[in-house]
């Protein structure tokens, strides 16, 4: 027996204990941790609510919608970049309906200081459908590899306009990691191997034989765009300040930039403070101080509306037949 086997016994023993106690509570938690997820969200509006009224009225509902559909755009495709993460990790096919209401109800759960309930809410309701947590969580920690590292490739548009010396050195620091990051996905071994590592401490069972290159090629596409068709949404609040259509990919730079440093700061909740700070600083230099930042709050303020209309829609009677059925199978 090495000296390492006792410490991997009691992580294992921990680790089992803190799932039953899941499984045994898993139905006040989940109530609990809903009411927790959704107080939040409301909180996030109602702080930035008496900035953001007035701009809405003056940017008038054509612009509102037509940028809310740019941003349902974009998050169709950070769930197109899920999906492929999942099936690189050799996850079961799940049904179109529960796959949508997992990522737009785990979506919303970023709100909450952390960084981490989504993790929790995809392991949870990933189970349902046969998928095992550590899939789950391997594909949480995947996703958010691949959604830093492309931004932060791609942030190397905010060069494209006029910035401080600073940003422009941030940029091309955060350029040079998130290549570094993307060329470790695609090594045969390393990202397999510490996933692996990982998952053999704490639970005694390792990763699927290997990842799938191919998926993970379709992911960052996917997420690529689903980052452009952000700029380009920011870019539309922007225009009617003074952005020109020369600037869209400044500001599509500005929105990865910001993007990639929100998620790093995961202490939090959704990069809040961190990402308005980068795009007052970035969209401040065509727009001006002010109206970047009316621009860092509409973006966030729609952002949070449109994924609780999201989680409403597609969440909740996904949540609601799954209880049905459930009842239906304890009577019988």
């Amino acid at each position: 027996m090495t000296v390492d086997e006792p410490k991997r016994g009691l992580l294992r023993r921990v680790a089992g204990g803190i799932a039953g106690f899941f499984k045994r509570f898993a139905g006040p938690i989940r109530i609990v941790l809903l009411v927790a997820i959704v107080a939040f969200a409301i909180y996030a509006i109602a702080s930035s609510w008496e900035r953001v009224e007035a701009a809405l009225v003056d940017m008038g509902p054509g612009l509102i919608v037509g940028s809310s559909l740019v941003l349902v755009a974009s998050i169709a495709g950070h769930y197109v970049s899920w999906l492929a993460v999942l099936a690189a990790l050799g996850a079961p096919r799940m049904p179109v309906l529960a796959s949508m209401a997992i990522s737009t109800t785990s979506q919303v759960a970023k709100y909450m200081p952390g960084s981490v309930w989504t993790a929790v809410v995809q392991a949870d309701l990933g189970r349902r459908h046969g998928i095992q947590r550590r899939i789950m969580l391997a594909s949480y920690g995947l996703v958010l590899l691949v959604s830093v590292a492309t931004a932060s490739v791609l942030s190397l548009l905010v060069l494209a306009g006029p910035s401080p010396l600073w940003i422009r050195l941030v940029s091309i620091a955060a350029a040079v990691c998130g290549v570094v990051l993307l060329a470790s996905l695609f090594h045969p071994r390393l990202l397999h191997s510490l996933l692996d590592k990982v998952f053999r401490r704490f639970s005694g069972e390792g990763m699927p034989d290997r990842i799938d290159p191919r998926a993970l090629v379709v992911a960052i596409v996917a997420v690529a765009v689903a980052w452009s068709l952000a700029g380009v949404q920011a870019w539309m609040l922007a225009e009617p300040l003074g952005a020109t259509t020369a600037e869209i990919p400044f500001t599509a730079g500005a929105i990865m930039l910001s993007w990639a440093v929100g998620l790093v700061i995961v202490i939090l909740p959704a990069g809040a403070g961190a990402r308005e700070a980068i795009l007052v600083v970035t969209l401040g230099q065509i727009v001006g101080t002010t109206e970047a930042l009316t621009i860092a709050l509409i973006t966030r303020f729609l952002q949070i509306i449109v994924e609780l209309v999201l989680a409403a829609l597609l969440g909740l009677p996904y949540a609601t037949g799954a209880l049905r059925a459930r009842r239906r199978e304890r009577l019988d």
